[in-house]
């Protein structure tokens, strides 16, 4: 099994797993699965804080694929059971260009959120020198995982974190003035708050629905979410004590305590 986050499609050139440096699709063997925990950084933030990139870091958690996958794992070896499908950007419409409309990720410029205009490329290495040196006229052809409207991975494992969003989580970050601004800022994604109703976010220019238009009240969204980690489970990328630990956390969920009960 073969996990990753976001952020190793912009630093580590993650597309290059299932996509060759022309684009085309790899084959893979039936004895590997390969799972993207979607729209997370490298590993998640305990709190959100901006530091030196430009936006805040990522919370969305990673730990409960890995202990589902891992269960699933050992059925797997132990039992012969198949665990679930590959879930990972493995065709070429799942991956796009370094360009914000192609990738599909809203445009979040009125609300003071640049696009990344850079990634962490690869250069094909000349082996006639020792040590070997980088080609820089020659490059892989890395790609990144197109998104919804939210800007959240398609082809993607998506946790309650992400598949009932509060925020745009990725794992993208950009360094801000005086830290080489503008290029990827380490292993830190983005955690980009939805406006709490209609009016704020219009009165900003957002293009996302605001978390009051998403869910109406604290139950609506507390019945998402578990909606979401019972779906999960069942097909074998949650278990059950993380389903009720999500469903728990969003019952006190502070940034949706604005809506009515």
């Amino acid at each position: 099994m073969h996990l990753d986050s976001n952020l190793e499609f912009w630093q580590a050139r993650a597309s290059l797993v299932t996509i060759d440096a022309a684009g085309s699709p790899l084959p893979i063997p039936d004895d590997v699965r390969l799972y993207l925990m979607g729209s997370t950084q490298h590993g998640p933030a305990t709190k959100s804080v901006v530091g030196i990139c430009q936006q805040p870091n990522n919370t969305a958690v990673q730990a409960p694929v890995v202990r589902a996958t891992m269960a699933r794992l050992i059925d797997w070896v132990r039992k012969g059971t198949p665990p679930p499908d590959s879930r990972y950007p493995m065709q070429p419409g799942d991956l796009a260009k370094l360009d914000r409309a192609a990738i599909g990720f809203p445009d979040l410029s009125p609300i003071g959120v640049k696009f990344p205009t850079v990634m962490n490329e690869l250069a094909v290495a000349e082996p006639n020198v020792i040590p070997f040196r980088t080609n820089v006229a020659k490059t892989y052809r890395a790609l990144i995982p197109r998104t919804n409207a939210d800007g959240h991975d398609l082809a993607a494992v998506l946790l309650p974190d992400v598949a009932v969003p509060l925020a745009t989580y990725s794992g993208w970050g950009l360094r801000r003035a005086g830290f080489a601004e503008g290029d990827l800022c380490g292993l830190n994604g983005i955690q980009i708050p939805l406006a709490p109703d209609a009016t704020k976010r219009r009165a900003t220019g957002d293009p996302r629905p605001s978390i009051e238009e998403r869910y109406g009240t604290r139950a609506g969204y507390v019945r998402q979410v578990a909606e979401v980690g019972r779906k999960l489970q069942a097909q074998g990328f949650l278990l059950g004590e993380d389903v009720d630990r999500f469903v728990e956390r969003a019952r006190d969920e502070q940034r949706v305590s604005h809506l009515a009960p």
